[in-house]
Formats: structure tokens, C-alpha cells, sequence
């Protein structure tokens, strides 16, 4: 079975951001079904201190073999546990993509810095993300 046949093309994309986390495997699997052939994997990661630059280093390296047929992975650097950074980091990779935020994007990490400065609970009404109580 191929990556098309499991995953439409219309649930694809041409580019993908990943955060990195200690267990690489998800964002693996995530970048092999989900981008395009040719695509963009922006990897999202903390500091060398905090232990995911090695993983995504590692991962970008597995990802730009031939057999995996996507574009060099790009690498952003955020601070651990930091959503406003994220926030900022992502959507200005984002933005240099097409000079705007996508507007489902902009509400999405408008909602989720919501979600996350207060004390509510429970998903994001955009995307699902969890939130924990401050």
C-alpha cells in the first residue's frame, strides 16, 4: 500500500510543521503520510539543553534520504514550554510562506494563546490542542 492510497492527496500538504518532542516516531509517520511528494517539514524544536535539537537533528537527517523524497527539513528553535514563542516562531514561518496567515491558522493560534493564558480547560475549539489549567 502506498502513502497515497492511505492518506487522499486533498489531506496533504505541501508544507507540514512538526514539534518535536522526545519519542521522534509520531512526527515520522506524520511526514511520511501527510506531505506531498516534494514537501516541507518545518521542525519545531527546543534547545540542545532541553534535549529535542539532537532528535530533530537526527530525524531532518532520516527525512532527507532519497527514499523519503521530500525537501531538506528546516529547523526552528523555540523555548521549551513557551507558547507565545512557538506561537511567534511558527507563525512568522508561516507568514514567510505566502506574506499572511492563513485565516483557520491565525484563529487557531489566536484560540490556543487564549486557551493557554487563562484558566480554561478542555480543547481548542479550532484544533483540538489541550490546554491545562494556569
Amino acid at each position: 500500500m502506498t502513502k497515497s492510497s492511505i492518506v487522499p492527496d486533498d489531506y496533504r500538504c505541501d508544507h507540514l510543521f512538526l514539534l518535536i518532542g522526545t519519542n521522534p516516531l509520531p512526527n515520522l509517520v506524520a511526514a511520511e503520510l501527510l506531505l506531498k511528494e516534494r514537501g516541507q517539514v518545518y521542525l519545531v524544536h527546543s534547545s540542545e539543553d532541553a534535549g529535542t535539537a539532537g532528535i530533530a537533528r537526527r530525524l531532518s537527517d532520516l527525512l532527507g534520504k532519497p527514499s523519503h523524497n521530500i525537501r531538506t527539513a528546516r529547523m526552528i528553535e523555540v523555548k521549551e514550554a513557551d507558547a507565545a514563542d512557538i506561537k511567534d516562531k511558527v507563525a512568522a514561518a508561516a507568514r514567510r510562506l505566502t506574506g499572511t496567515l492563513i485565516p483557520r491558522l491565525t484563529s487557531c493560534i489566536r484560540a490556543w494563546t487564549a486557551c493557554s493564558s487563562t484558566s480554561m480547560t478542555g480543547p481548542c475549539w479550532c484544533c483540538g490542542v489541550l490546554s491545562a489549567p494556569a
